[in-house]
């Protein structure tokens, strides 16, 4: 298995490297190490004026299982959503927690996940309050239909409540979760571009109670622009839990869903495919059980049709909100 790291030592590849090839960088210790390129630091123009950032390349190329890297692993502009140098933004990101105070220990996912997202280059607005539906689905729409949301190249929806198999609850009442994404699905300002939904909540009311193992020993560009999308491309919806089972949060610690995403993601160092992160994500939770011997697991489904990478460190930017009541 390859590890993927990003290193920041200069000098030990030159000999391992043709001299046509860029300089790629090593480990300054031995570890199954892949080798990309080293950011450059810049000073950002019009996205985050006046503050450093680092100018990832493009479409790092990891190393093949052999260690050597490779120009065959190089993802082009066409096969990635996002591009880290373009003067939009990275995304918009709406974080809403519902009834925190009959959900002990949502505030503290709620504030991770607000805390998190501005480091990944995402303009964060959030909701800490117990809306009714039609307060919940004007804050989905107001945010969906921004004027400024074309300066975005993506976004990212979390919401954290209560929930049945097909619903969130609220206040008053249910929504389902379709209508929540049905708000940005047809919004022509997110047309071809990545919609991802979190949804931390229980799934139904059934208990995972889990398997025995039995082992046996062999054991954006022009071209899209014009072409047609199918209604619902480019989406990417988590659920805390499988259909029909509930998802575990600890009164203390948060639920296992997002303290497990937020540890993921503060681990990360290098551009990360999404997808891989919310495989380890998956695992995590995998791993835990109650005391009473019960399981979850964390489930996804999605249209995306090219690799949505996570780019860390990005500078927070200035324009980050907090809005409480105000849709």
């Amino acid at each position: 298995m390859v590890v993927r790291k990003w290193f920041r030592s200069s000098d030990q590849i030159k000999n391992t490297q043709k001299a046509a090839e860029p300089n790629w960088e090593k480990a300054q210790e031995p570890v199954e190490s892949v080798l990309v390129e080293e950011p450059t630091v810049i000073v950002a123009a019009g996205r985050h004026p006046g503050q450093e950032q680092l100018k990832w390349p493009m479409n790092p190329p990891f190393a093949s299982e052999s260690g050597n890297s490779s120009h065959e692993c190089r993802r082009s502009q066409e096969e990635v959503y996002i591009n880290i140098n373009s003067d939009k933004k990275i995304g918009a990101a709406l974080v809403v927690n519902l009834e925190e105070k009959k959900r002990k220990g949502s505030a503290k996912d709620f504030q991770d996940m607000v805390d998190l997202l501005p480091s990944f280059g995402f303009d964060v607005e959030r909701e800490n309050r117990n809306p009714t539906n039609e307060e919940l689905e004007g804050i989905l729409k107001t945010f969906a239909e921004k004027s400024e949301n074309t300066n975005y190249q993506s976004f990212l929806v979390v919401i954290m409540s209560h929930g049945d198999e097909d619903c969130i609850r609220t206040q008053d009442g249910k929504l389902s979760r379709q209508s929540v994404m049905d708000y940005f699905i047809h919004a022509c300002c997110w047309i071809g571009k990545p919609k991802l939904f979190f949804f931390a909540q229980c799934h139904g009311n059934n208990h995972d109670t889990g398997q025995k193992l039995r082992v046996h020993p062999d054991s954006i560009d022009s071209e899209r622009k014009e072409s047609k999308l199918p209604t619902g491309a480019d989406l990417l919806a988590v659920y805390a839990s499988r259909a029909g089972c509930v998802a575990w949060r600890d009164e203390h610690e948060g639920s296992w869903f997002i303290q497990a995403f937020v540890a993921e993601c503060k681990r990360l160092n290098c551009p990360t495919n999404l997808l891989e992160i919310i495989t380890r994500v998956i695992k995590q939770v995998q791993d835990k059980e109650t005391d009473a011997g019960a399981k979850q697991t964390p489930m996804y489904c999605g249209t995306l049709s090219k690799i949505y990478y996570l780019y860390p460190d990005q500078p927070e930017s200035r324009e980050s909100k907090v809005k409480t009541g105000t849709y």
